[in-house]
């Protein structure tokens, strides 16, 4: 599969599957690797959606990345089900760990955290009881994103967090190829950037990366911008557009 398509960190092996539980700590290194600051990016595979810009930002300053994804496993302090279950899944608690405790070892120059709102919506009750949308899991989401925020900054390190992306109605290139209009394959966002936007409003001097609103200017979500085709799927940002980013991670590695 193409890389535009699969995304850079699967084709390297660093955004694992669903089974693994033990990061490759000691790899997954781009950027500057011989640089005196290091960045860390964790999260689900919309950290790997952001990975261009987070890479590229960081190479023009000299910085070192680390980038450990795992897909759909929240970043968020939550027990979260293996999705179609209503299993516990074990698997992502102990690889959020691993990487927490790792980046408290490293204590890198910043951290960036990236999550999906269907991701969040994995979240069960500490009971081990799978919620369905409403306000408890809403609360659960916020309230545990919010910890692992405040963990890492309680521990020294610079955190800036990623505004979870909104979802397509359709595969946007497959309707791009149907429509051959652009217009016709943009879409009404909706409510999926809620729960980072609470953790941002809780948090005022928290980096925030505000690429939904990059991808959704003036309330409407673009198929194409300028001659960029913005999704590589539903949700995920194409290599291109993901590189028109880098301004927003640049602010948070300069700030």
């Amino acid at each position: 599969m193409p890389r535009t398509t699969r995304g850079p960190l699967r084709d390297d092996g660093c955004q694992v599957g669903q089974d693994v539980d033990a990061p490759d700590l000691a790899g997954c290194s781009y950027g500057d690797v011989d640089g005196d600051h290091e960045l860390v990016l964790v999260g689900d595979s919309i950290a790997g959606s952001v990975f261009p810009a987070v890479e590229e930002a960081a190479d023009r300053h000299g910085w070192r990345v680390r980038a450990w994804a795992k897909s759909s496993c929240t970043v968020a302090d939550v027990t979260t089900h293996v999705k179609g279950s209503d299993q516990v899944w074990t698997a992502c608690s102990r690889w959020r760990e691993r990487v927490l405790a790792e980046i408290e070892r490293r204590r890198p120059d910043l951290v960036v955290l990236a999550g999906s709102s269907g991701t969040f919506g994995l979240t069960m009750s500490p009971h081990g009881r799978v919620l369905g949308d409403g306000r408890e899991r809403d609360q659960l989401v916020r309230e545990g994103l919010l910890r692992t925020v405040e963990r890492l900054r309680d521990g020294g390190t610079r955190v800036a967090l990623v505004q979870s992306p909104h979802r397509a109605r359709r595969l946007v290139p497959d309707c791009l190829a149907a429509e051959g209009d652009p217009a016709a394959c943009s879409f009404t966002p909706r409510d999926e950037t809620r729960h980072t936007d609470w953790v941002a409003r809780q948090l005022p001097d928290l980096p925030y990366l505000r690429v939904a609103d990059a991808a959704c200017p003036g309330g409407r979500c673009r198929a194409v911008v300028g001659d960029t085709i913005v999704y590589r799927d539903k949700l995920h940002f194409t290599t291109r557009f993901a590189r028109t980013l880098v301004p927003l991670v640049e602010r948070a590695v300069a700030s």
